[in-house]
């Protein structure tokens, strides 16, 4: 079972990047996991059923340094969301 911070996090994440995935659009998302060697499969899982699914912290630092997105948000839930 997870812990209640996990969850926090793994929902920050899914937020975040459904949030850029509408904005940049629709090639974001095998871009991402191309140029970071993500099997896209493992992350349309965690995207789709976070509660079952385990983030890996890979994924939470090539979002980060991708897009910008602060690591105290995202694994803190403080500050703002971008850098």
């Amino acid at each position: 079972m997870k812990s209640p911070q996990e969850i926090a996090i793994t929902e920050r994440f899914n937020s975040v990047f459904r949030q850029l995935h509408a904005s940049v659009g629709h090639g974001m998302k095998a871009r991402f996991c191309r140029d970071n060697g993500i099997n896209c499969n493992q992350l349309n899982a965690l995207l789709k059923r976070p509660e079952t699914r385990t983030l890996p912290p890979y994924y939470i630092a090539c979002l980060c340094r991708d897009y910008g997105v602060s690591t105290d948000w995202i694994l803190l839930g403080v500050g703002e969301m971008t850098i």
